[in-house]
């Protein structure tokens, strides 16, 4: 069969050049040199490094599964399978769409138009288009699960880390339709005899699938240390115990949790404005759901833990209830921005943003979260201290 060949969309016209220093972190030799220009939100080219990266990042995955997707409906003997790539051409063809908009604000265009796929996604098209039958089925769907897992991670980082909310709002949506795939991806991995844990750090390829060469190309396990069992068996409740100096950082952890679960709700009862309350909702859900997989994690360790407020937590509960009207905004903003700075902190202190094993692994995807709440209070903070003057 011939090579898969360049997809045509029009996005492909607007594909991919970043400004400033992402030009040079990455192999960007088929694109045009930055052109300056007024950028969109008043961000400049060194803020908005990050906000390009990620629309890279979001269009060489949708160009790969697109073109992943066609090569399944072509080479696939499982019915399932070819259901499968036809709706990854469908979905990822329909989100590539979406992301043209957002890269035509940022001027982002290619030397020669066509299909970016970047070193990881142009390395897998080499090497399923080697595969027939059912080896293509079971390596297709290896791959899928393992590249949704890894996408819906950079996605819901960037929805998080991005400064544009259009991004911010494209990032969200996406890593619901992502979501959505990797669920499937499982279940029609499964049909074809694939485990639906494939794709996660520190697993290994059957033998009808050709191993990860070492040229840096493919993901490779990363996992060290006492907690590396967690990412290798993730469904396993017998991992290594934590040291003693993990165990306490955790239970800070979900001490720090249940305080802005209980701040954020005596502040959407009492709240005055809107956007408090709205932020207050948003700490309550990310505390929620980061509590649970820092639960999650203890309890692989057999690590007994229990959030608890100390008295400073206790007091902080106690300055909100005794604000009056409008200081409630401004002390809740005041005490969400200086906390969430100090969580940051004892990330960095413990140096768990640094860490490889399964334990970094949930500590650096929180960190985003963290990081955003951060700023989304010290604006409110800014706002409610010119009010009370």
């Amino acid at each position: 069969m011939p090579r898969v060949t360049p997809i045509t969309f029009a996005f492909a016209t607007v594909l991919l050049a970043a400004p400033g220093a992402a030009v040079a972190q990455q192999d960007s030799s088929n694109w045009l040199p930055p052109e300056v220009q007024k950028l969109p939100n008043g961000q400049n080219q060194a803020t908005a490094v990050n906000d390009t990266t990620g629309i890279r990042m979001a269009v060489q995955s949708n160009f790969t599964e697109v073109a992943l997707g066609r090569l399944a409906d072509d080479r696939a003997s499982s019915s399932q399978v070819k259901d499968f790539g036809k709706q990854m051409v469908s979905d990822h063809d329909a989100m590539n769409d979406q992301w043209s908009k957002v890269a035509s604000r940022y001027h982002m265009r290619i030397m020669n138009p066509g299909a970016d796929f970047g070193p990881n996604g142009k390395e897998a098209i080499d090497r399923l288009e080697k595969l027939k039958g059912s080896e293509f089925d079971q390596g297709y769907m290896m791959e899928m699960i393992r590249d949704h897992e890894q996408d819906l991670s950079d996605i819901q980082r960037l929805q998080y880390s991005a400064r544009d909310p259009e991004i911010r709002d494209l990032a969200a949506s996406g890593a619901s339709t992502i979501q959505q795939h990797l669920t499937l991806a499982r279940q029609v991995g499964s049909q074809v005899g694939v485990a639906t844990t494939a794709g996660r750090v520190g697993t290994t390829y059957p033998t009808p699938y050709p191993s990860p060469s070492s040229n840096g190309n493919v993901r490779r396990p990363t996992t060290t240390g006492a907690v590396a069992n967690e990412a290798n068996h993730p469904n396993e409740h017998n991992a290594a115990a934590l040291s003693k100096e993990d165990h306490a950082f955790v239970d800070n952890v979900l001490d720090d949790h249940l305080l802005h679960i209980r701040l954020a709700r005596v502040v959407q009862r009492d709240a005055r404005l809107d956007e408090t309350k709205d932020l207050a909702k948003r700490v309550e859900n990310e505390m929620t759901r980061w509590s649970k997989r820092w639960d999650q994690f203890a309890d692989r360790h057999d690590a007994d833990v229990t959030a608890h407020l100390d008295e400073h937590d206790r007091n902080k509960i106690q300055r909100i209830q005794d604000a009056k009207e409008k200081n409630v905004d401004h002390t809740y903003a005041l005490i969400v921005s200086r906390h969430m700075e100090q969580m940051l902190e004892n990330f960095r202190h413990e140096r768990w943003d640094e860490r490889k094993d399964a334990a970094g692994m949930v500590a650096q995807e929180e960190i985003p979260v963290l990081r955003d709440l951060m700023d989304r209070a010290r604006k409110l903070d800014r706002q409610t201290d010119v009010d009370q003057k």
